[in-house]
């Protein structure tokens, strides 16, 4: 049940004005949101905003729209740590525990997870009570919660020895022979020595990945690309994923025997670190729940007593947050911070050290769930103390070249293989690769568009090698995975750049495809073209203060004078044959990104955001004013009826599918969108005399085209055959002409009345979906609805 508001924080006034100064929402609870607050972030007024790209050093310039929105100076981005390093590697060690902490932890997650509830319906009595007792005894254990680390420079870790070269100061010695009698000419060795010494020595390169990726997970020692090495003969017995007594004590080695801190003292915490029984049940949680969104491991050669500690750590973590209690929230918060501590550590030590290519992938990966992990959680301390690591994650990985890598022929590849499990194995290792660089890629326009933040990733050097079908990377041996090729499945996609999008027939290779293109692949695509959608929203929005432009309230048309950014109308129109053409090779996830970029394309999110409340009752009046000259817009009419498609697809999604985060921030923009375009629009006589046009209808957007995302929108443009769709028709003319809406067969009028219910029933929705439920983002809903239950 959602506490009392404060009444003069309402939104249920009829007129405009009243209701832009009464949203202060100056609770620091509430200002952080953007989308996910995955999964959104802001960070508090007076605190320094950082560029995450590795091409700006410093901060950024704060926005500051003084002019023309009154108040408050926005600041999107809130509780960052004070001054860190640049996006490249630091030259200090970060200390996530200087950060404040003030908030409280989440004590677990909301009840009713998306799904089968509960524990694995194959798990044993005794592991359901093993899990109870040790949530319950972990959470209460007296001292856990004021866990304070030590340093990092005090407990410096080594990596496995089989995961790295010959360490630099034996490879100094090496080559250096030091003798009191020997000399070069006139000069002792001994002098040379002395200066080599004081030499900073060199890596050789050795840390950079892209110019041998291929040739090196080729190579790669394990069965699994996350191996440590060959995997050695053991029964699992009861354990599906490997995990024993064994590895159980590895873990609480590395993760649980930590140092409490005290005045004038020292003491070991007693051990809580969970049982080898709870840890399979997070595995099993994991697989379940998270790894549909995110789905690089290849879980047929997964073993947990083969696989790199912190990337463990990190399933175990995020598949322990799924899973349906309300305990074990202080174990999740303080293994957050350690695993935080780690990952850091990892990424400093392979930057700077020859680390073999499969092992500093895993220290990726291990990076890349501990951010899920505090996205997932939206708490905004767990959010601010990330923000650096994802700085540094993105970066390293960008220099290291991953998002740039060569096009790779991978039948050509392995056919040199004989084995046929071996090819299987070495098929699948390309393709984790090919999966993690579009998890950290999400990962970056992500950060990006919940912070504020240019992204990291320069879209005009990005190139990718698009996933193959999910089926394929499931295949539970290589029998299976033949077989799959031989009814069609290809086991080599084309590559795509989008600093080619704006060339003609650029995108022929991936429209063309037959069978056409699968989700991964979709996803994929349409990932590449959010980046650049943010890249372009930064450099034109964010670090201006120039709000008395027009066309500030409709990006498209501001990215029509911009070489890199005016080929994202066209692109993305044309993807709508492949994204929503075909039922078969629909993805629900893809939509829902779909939907999101046509209505970024069209909207200025700032504004709506502004209006909602984000930098309090000031600039709300102008935002609210500049909302209603956008509603009378063709381009504003087109955004609603995206806004209401995504609300049609996540309502009517099965079961089965599983929803990112990124789908949930989606559901948030949209719900911003159509409340307050149906809070501030006012139909002319003219348009009122029309039918009302059904929103949740569905619509054919190949027959739509470009209505309401072009300067003109004609009529009889190629490949429209408006007979053959009379829904597809209706829609073209609302989006051109205007008139009344309806929802759901009810005719919404213009006011408070028709906002609060649509974003009511966008917050009911919010509130039902996922394991992972951003309660922020539902919670601000509710408050614009003024929907807080009276009785409380």
């Amino acid at each position: 049940m959602e506490e009392r508001l404060n009444p003069h924080a309402s939104f249920n006034r009829m007129d405009r004005p009243n209701f832009a100064q009464e949203q202060s929402y100056a609770d620091a609870n509430l200002a952080h949101s953007r989308h996910m607050s995955m999964p959104d972030i802001s960070l508090g007024h007076g605190h320094i905003q950082y560029n995450m790209s590795p091409q700006q050093q410093g901060p950024l310039p704060q926005l500051t729209p003084a002019r023309t929105y009154a108040g408050p100076e926005f600041t999107p981005v809130q509780e960052f740590p004070p001054r860190v390093a640049t996006p490249g590697m630091p030259s200090h060690a970060y200390d996530p525990q200087l950060i404040s902490m003030e908030h409280a932890h989440m004590d677990g997650l909301m009840s009713g997870p998306f799904g089968v509830g509960g524990l694995p319906s194959n798990s044993p009595g005794q592991s359901q009570d093993m899990l109870h007792f040790w949530l319950a005894q972990a959470d209460n254990d007296l001292g856990y919660g004021a866990l304070t680390l030590p340093d990092v420079i005090d407990t410096p870790y080594t990596p496995d020895p089989t995961h790295r070269l010959a360490c630099l100061s034996v490879h100094r010695a090496a080559t250096s022979e030091t003798s009191d009698t020997a000399s070069t000419g006139n000069i002792p060795n001994e002098r040379f020595a002395r200066v080599e010494n004081c030499w900073l020595a060199k890596n050789n390169g050795t840390h950079h990945l892209a110019p041998s990726l291929w040739s090196d997970i080729l190579r790669s020692p394990g069965p699994n690309l996350f191996s440590t090495g060959p995997s050695p003969p053991h029964e699992k017995l009861d354990s599906r994923w490997g995990v024993n007594a064994a590895l159980r004590c590895r873990l609480e080695a590395e993760f649980g025997a930590h140092v409490l801190h005290t005045t004038g003292s020292s003491a070991k915490r007693p051990s809580t670190f969970p049982p080898a029984e709870v840890l399979e049940i997070c595995l099993d949680h994991y697989f379940r729940r998270f790894h549909p969104m995110a789905p690089f491991i290849h879980v047929p050669s997964f073993d947990a007593s083969n696989t790199p500690l912190p990337l463990l750590y990190a399933m175990c973590m995020i598949g322990l947050s799924a899973l349906e209690s309300s305990n074990g929230g202080n174990f999740i918060s303080n293994a957050f911070t350690i695993l935080l501590r780690r990952v850091h550590n990892d990424l400093a030590i392979s930057a700077i050290t020859p680390t073999a290519p499969h092992a500093r992938l895993a220290i990726f990966a291990a990076g890349f769930l501990t951010l899920c992990l505090a996205a997932l959680s939206g708490d905004k301390d767990r959010l601010a103390q990330s923000q650096t690591l994802y700085a540094i994650l993105i970066a390293t990985a960008q220099r290291q070249g991953l998002f740039s890598v060569e096009e790779l022929d991978v039948e050509d590849a392995i056919s040199d293989v004989d084995d046929e499990n071996l090819r299987w194995l070495t098929w699948a290792r390309i393709e984790t690769v090919k999966r993690l660089i579009v998890a950290l890629l999400t990962t970056d326009w992500w950060f990006s568009a919940n912070s504020s933040a240019s992204p990291a990733i320069r879209p005009e050097t990005l190139q990718l090698c698009l996933p193959c079908d999910d089926v394929l990377f499931r295949a539970e041996s290589a029998q299976r995975w033949k077989q799959l090729q031989q009814i069609g499945k290809r086991i080599s996609m084309p590559m795509i750049k989008p600093r080619t999008f704006n060339l003609e027939g650029a995108l022929d290779s991936v429209i063309l495809l037959d069978p056409p293109l699968d989700a991964p692949g979709q996803y994929t695509l349409l990932s590449a073209i959010k980046l650049c959608v943010c890249d372009a929203q930064h450099r034109h929005f964010l670090p201006t203060d120039d709000w008395d432009r027009h066309d500030h309230l409709i990006p498209w048309e501001t990215y029509q004078d911009d070489l890199r950014a005016r080929c994202l109308v066209q692109t993305t129109l044309a993807l709508a044959p492949v994204i929503t053409g075909s039922a078969k090779t629909a993805d629900l996830n893809s939509l829902v990104l779909w939907h999101n970029i046509c209505l970024t394309l069209n909207s200025n999110m700032q504004i709506f955001e502004l209006a909602a409340g984000r930098a309090g009752a000031g600039p709300a009046g102008k935002a609210l004013a500049d909302v209603e000259d956008w509603a009378r817009t063709s381009s504003a009419r087109r955004a609603c009826i995206h806004a209401a498609q995504t609300f049609k697809l996540l309502s009517n999604r099965k079961v089965s599918e599983s929803i990112t985060l990124n789908s949930m921030s989606a559901l948030f923009c949209s719900a911003l969108i159509l409340g307050l375009y149906l809070f501030t629009v006012q139909n002319s006589e003219a348009e009122t005399a029309r039918l009302p046009y059904e929103v949740m209808d569905d619509v054919d957007w190949t027959i739509v085209g470009n209505a309401g995302m072009a300067e003109t929108s004609p009529g009889n443009s190629p490949g429209m055959m408006f007979e053959s769709s009379h829904a597809s028709n209706v829609t073209r003319t609302f989006i051109e002409m205007g008139g009344p809406v309806s929802i759901n067969g009810v005719v919404a009028t213009s006011g408070f009345q028709t906002a609060r219910r649509t974003l009511l029933d966008f917050a009911h929705l919010m509130d039902g979906i996922g394991t992972w439920k951003p309660r922020t983002l539902s919670r601000i809903l509710h408050i614009m609805s003024d929907v807080l239950e009276e009785s409380l």
